[in-house]
């Protein structure tokens, strides 16, 4: 089973993909390098009101009662919009939080660059979506 950031690696470039992935070759950039700092500074300071990860499938989420909503970082943001490949990752996020039983309206990506959080609507188009990033991922591995 691969992680929901795994659909969003795979939705930006399969080639890629399958060097990190398969071949175990991954060569950091300034991005990665950064982005590395980031992810630390956030494990260290996560409020306690959040969601530890459960699950390499779900990622982090705000869970009140019986409503959650994704809130996986993404890296960095060049502008007001979410990437197309962070929509691969969060759609897999809330197909397994439905599953579990989960309601989830929406998602919270923060962009750590940008200092900024954006809201996605989960719909229909959210869910197929993800549903054929996950059919892509499982015929090409």
């Amino acid at each position: 089973m691969w992680p929901s950031r795994g659909v969003a690696e795979f939705a930006y470039c399969p080639r890629l993909f399958y060097y990190t992935a398969v071949e175990g070759v991954f060569i950091p950039s300034a991005d990665t390098e950064q982005g590395a700092g980031v992810h630390k500074r956030v494990d260290r300071n996560e409020d306690e009101a959040s969601v530890p990860e459960t699950d390499d499938a779900l990622g982090l989420a705000e869970i009140a009662g019986t409503t959650a909503s994704p809130a996986e970082p993404p890296l960095l943001l060049p502008s007001p919009q979410p990437w197309p490949t962070d929509h691969a990752q969060i759609g897999p996020q809330v197909l397994a939080l439905e599953e579990g039983g989960y309601i989830v309206p929406q998602a919270w990506p923060y962009y750590a660059a940008e200092k900024l959080r954006l809201r996605v609507i989960v719909d229909e188009e959210l869910r197929k979506f993800a549903m054929a990033a996950l059919a892509a991922d499982v015929l090409a591995g």
